[in-house]
């Protein structure tokens, strides 16, 4: 039911323009009316003065005072006002006070007040044509002008309960045009006229009416007249009743005048007439919308009934989904778990029966995923007591599917043990071999890798690269930090990509004190709020300035100085960190 609420504001929101466009329609025609008005006076035109020959002539103090409404009823248009300049603006205001001023001035006089002759200043010569009442502003004229001027200055005032007050009198403004208008209609010269004053004119009467219905128009969607125009089932019986509750009994009682005045029947036959039609036609009607809303309402609660079954199936489907989701929930856990034991538990030494601290190679390592499962891994092998090779890879994306490429490119590794001595040719069969296996697969995936071989009785190491970042050496004895291949020079494609690909291998000494850390990019990718990356040479410069530190204080440090440089402090992509430090007599003291 909230849904269809909404459905309904916001289908009145979209019939808001529509009504501030009559409005403005409605201004527009009243300002035409009185421009032919006083062309009518000006030119001595009786048909822009008066609409029928023999009926009263607009007055054209009523015809200034109608440009002046109209103005103000198109300048309420909000897509107008939004439009005009700062003097517009405040103009409007002024323009409903005028109008108010012209009928409080009128009926001043009236009521035995000074008279300001309102109502002569244009013309004055024209309006004494020799009748017995020369034309003057007639008492139901001044008072509907002083409805319909409160009604303007009302429209947009900011106080509690205006626009009620405003929509209010332009009702009684609507009333008191539409008792005129019936006058004429029926003859009855006391609807339209007051006394021995001059009556209002037909086409003042016509303009009060368009004017009062624009004021209602101006602001339709809110106040007295949002029940009439929303789209609630009141809304629309409203809209189909109200048309008939005012042109049904008019009509009956103009064609029950007629027949009485025709001598076809008498009054009380007529007062009998007009109750029986009127009780047929507004029976027929409400009729008629009763059994609208009867299937609407039966639609409505065929809708709950169906509502009520699809959130039952929806229920079932949420605990069948809930459960489905605990088993892969806990298959993603175990997946994790299994996928956390892959990594290195326990460092290896060289020689292989020497403790931790007087191993000649030692190693450190991190791992901080983005998800459950992650897309990279890093494996430390030892090949001998004085030889041992560093795996790095990063998977494409990360997710189920990266953690199971890096499973296969992990088992590829351990099958490919017998080239371990040769970076290069150990990345070339395992190309070979994850292409194989990945080209059975729909969607493109692809790895880049790091190999390094460490042989320390040589104090050599060769290593070769798939399309990986290149690490960094560190010269801890004299400070200098550099990448082992400058701008990725020597580095062949990433893993998945060319089953043709070779991957040459690179050569370097290896001396006591050397410090190496292998990455992979999310480290370096990480980004600051302009969108500025970490970088490598930020990374080169922090590894630098803590050589100082022992290898496992130092990756600590480099995450903490990545993840505080980027914008949300946390890693958009998995980050794999490997540190093998060349140890020299004596034990390394992990302090600053």
């Amino acid at each position: 039911m909230s849904v269809q609420m909404d459905e309904r504001e916001r289908d009145a929101l979209d019939a808001s323009p529509r009504l501030a466009g009559a409005s403005t329609a409605l201004g527009a025609l009243a300002i035409l009316v009185g421009v032919a008005v006083l062309l009518g006076w000006i030119l001595d035109i009786e048909a822009l003065k008066r609409i029928v020959p023999g009926l009263v002539a607009m007055n054209p103090a009523t015809a200034c005072a109608f440009i002046c409404a109209g103005t103000a009823l198109i300048g309420a248009n909000r897509r107008i006002y939004q439009r005009l300049s700062p003097f517009a603006r405040r103009a409007l205001p002024v323009l409903a006070a005028v109008i108010l001023l012209v009928g409080l001035l009128k009926i001043i006089m009236l009521c035995g007040g000074p008279d300001a002759r309102v109502d002569q200043w244009l013309f004055n010569s024209k309006l004494d044509d020799g009748s017995a009442l020369p034309n003057r502003m007639a008492p139901n004229t001044a008072l509907t002008f002083c409805l319909l001027g409160s009604a303007l200055l009302l429209l947009d005032a900011r106080f509690r309960h205006a626009l009620w007050a405003a929509q209010i009198l332009a009702l009684v403004a609507m009333l008191s045009s539409l008792l005129a208008l019936l006058g004429y209609a029926y003859g009855i010269h006391s609807l339209y006229g007051i006394g021995h004053f001059i009556p209002m004119a037909l086409h003042t009467a016509l303009v009060f009416f368009c004017l009062a219905t624009g004021i209602l128009l101006a602001r339709g969607e809110r106040g007295l007249m949002a029940p009439l125009t929303s789209y609630t089932a009141g809304g629309t019986t409203a809209r189909r009743l109200l048309p008939s509750a005012v042109a049904v009994p008019a009509l009956v009682g103009w064609l029950g005048l007629q027949g009485q005045r025709a001598g076809l029947f008498d009054y009380e036959f007529g007062i009998a007439l007009f109750a029986v039609v009127n009780i047929a036609v507004f029976g027929a009607l409400i009729w008629w919308n009763a059994g609208v809303l009867h299937r609407l309402d039966k639609a409505r609660q065929k809708a709950i009934l169906q509502m009520r079954e699809t959130a039952g199936e929806l229920a079932v489907s949420h605990e069948t989904l809930a459960k489905k989701n605990a088993h892969m929930e806990a298959d993603l856990d175990l997946a994790r778990e299994i996928q956390q034991a892959f990594l290195p538990q326990q460092y290896i030494t060289l020689p292989r029966a020497s403790t931790p601290a007087d191993s000649a190679l030692r190693f450190h390592h991190r791992y901080e995923p983005t998800t459950a499962l992650g897309g990279d891994f890093s494996d430390i092998l030892i090949l001998s007591d004085t030889q041992a090779g560093i795996f790095i890879c990063d998977v494409m994306g990360h997710g189920v599917r990266s953690a199971l490429v890096t499973a296969i490119v992990r088992g590829l590794a351990e099958e490919t043990l017998n080239l371990a001595s040769e970076p290069g040719q150990f990345l070339t069969a395992i190309n070979k071999s994850l292409i194989t296996i990945l080209e059975r697969t729909r969607a493109p995936l692809f790895a880049s890798a790091f190999y390094l071989y460490a042989d320390v009785t040589q104090g050599r190491m060769r290593y070769a690269s798939a399309g990986h970042p290149s690490p960094f050496l560190a010269r801890c004895d004299s400070g200098e930090v550099r990448p082992l291949l400058p701008d990725d020079s020597g580095s062949g494609p990433a893993l998945g990509v060319f089953a043709d690909s070779h991957y040459p291998t690179h050569e370097s000494a290896l001396t006591e004190r050397d410090l190496l850390v292998l990455y992979t990019d999310g480290l370096t990718e990480a980004a600051d709020s302009d969108g500025e990356e970490y970088g490598e040479e930020r990374l080169s410069e922090d590894i630098a300035a803590r050589l100082h530190l022992a290898p496992a204080l130092l990756l600590d440090e480099l995450l903490n100085r990545a993840r505080a440089f980027s914008v949300a402090g946390q890693f958009e992509d998995d980050v794999c960190l490997v540190a093998m430090e060349v140890a020299r007599s004596g034990r390394l003291i992990e302090t600053r």
